[in-house]
């Protein structure tokens, strides 16, 4: 899923940070409710979606640090710290007993007055994060999850997950160039699969207008730097 569609954005904000589309359906209709299912299986019986790779959250540093190693050992330093429990705990929340009070049954209370946004941002609390890295769910747990919310994150995550686009990293001209018109074809022919506007049984049709448009140019392009690159 993309960044707007992950399966956070459709779980309570409790469950995992997201909860964006959850959030703005339930200010609309209190009542409205969302499925996660597994992705539809295909001829063979396999099923599956992609995730975005993790190499497109890298941190880069400027070639003209090769110069200044003290600062780059700084960054470094910095850096490795947001992974420390108590680094983590300290950007999150602030300071247990004074802006908040934690334990594994009800999860993380905000001691007032920093169950009010806006004092938490005063405070400093959620206002800047240290580099990251790829999502560990385990990790996040403490921070992202209330306890109550855990089986509805848990039941998501598995529903979420899937292979990654190994060529994401990658410059591809060809693909730059075409992206746009290809997934707009895409994006239209599977709503309209979906809602009916058009038979399943225009799909290799679809296909056929997909590489036509740009498509097969931008496959030989993705084959020869697959071979390229693995």
């Amino acid at each position: 899923a993309s960044a707007a569609g992950a399966w956070w954005n459709f779980t309570p904000k409790e469950a995992f940070f997201g909860g964006d589309f959850y959030e703005a359906a339930h200010e609309k209709n209190p009542d409205v409710s969302f499925t996660l299912t597994n992705p539809p299986k295909g001829p063979e019986g396999k099923s599956g979606m992609t995730q975005q790779n993790p190499i497109i959250g890298v941190v880069v540093f400027g070639k003209h640090l090769e110069d200044e190693p003290e600062k780059l050992a700084k960054y470094l330093e910095v850096f490795d710290g947001s992974f420390d429990r108590e680094v983590q705990d300290l950007l999150y929340y602030g300071i247990e007993g004074e802006t908040y009070t934690y334990d594994e049954v009800n999860g993380r209370t905000w001691i007032p007055p920093y169950d009010s946004e806006e004092k938490r941002n005063e405070f400093g609390i959620g206002l800047y994060m240290l580099p990251g890295c790829f999502n560990d769910y385990k990790l996040l747990e403490k921070y992202m999850t209330q306890p109550k919310y855990i089986d509805i994150r848990n039941d998501a995550e598995t529903k979420g997950t899937g292979k990654y686009d190994v060529l994401a990293p990658y410059f591809r001209p060809v693909y730059n160039a075409k992206s746009e018109t290809l997934n707009k074809i895409y994006q239209n022919a599977y709503i309209d699969f979906i809602t009916g506007e058009r038979p399943l049984s225009e799909f290799d049709q679809f296909v056929e207008e997909w590489l036509a448009n740009g498509g097969k140019e931008v496959l030989a392009e993705g084959e020869e730097m697959y071979k390229k690159f693995q």
